[in-house]
């Protein structure tokens, strides 16, 4: 952590002003896309979310990555509930619970996308929400307890 970026206040303020800025620039231009690409990755290794060194390799926003922890974390989610549910495990209104979620989840990705998995599959399953949220956590270390927990 001791080469992140330490602002002060002013500091923060005005990357605050060049990132309200960057959003009124049209990125969807080509001849701009670059350069925006390379302003975001700066911006944010500026703000101390990054290691300045690693600003030119920032790919994907904010949103893309939450969203990605959002679906592993779903997809694991309805795995477990719905062998819960069919060794019919716990109080049968937690399996009710349960029900209305997994239903939600189908909705939203097609039961199709929800496995069964392999093993390998759910592997690579808990591996991926495992880096998004690592991503996501700057405090966190890859072997922290629970940091793979659904």
């Amino acid at each position: 952590m001791d080469d992140l970026v330490r602002l002060t206040g002013e500091d923060r303020e005005m990357l605050k002003e060049a990132s309200e800025i960057l959003e009124g620039i049209d990125c969807d231009d080509e001849d701009t896309r670059n350069f925006c690409q390379y302003l975001a990755g700066r911006l944010a290794g500026l703000s101390g979310r990054v290691p300045d060194a690693a600003t030119d390799t920032i790919q994907r926003p904010m949103s893309e990555i939450i969203a990605a922890e959002k679906e592993f974390f779903d997809k694991r989610w309805y795995d477990r509930s719905s062998m819960i549910a069919t060794k019919e495990i716990g109080p049968k209104k937690y399996r009710d619970l349960g029900a209305k979620g997994r239903k939600r989840i189908e909705e939203q990705y097609g039961k199709e996308n929800l496995g069964p998995y392999t093993d390998f599959e759910w592997g690579e399953l808990h591996g991926k929400h495992i880096a998004m949220r690592w991503v996501l956590d700057p405090e966190a270390g890859w072997d922290d307890e629970g940091l793979g927990d659904t």
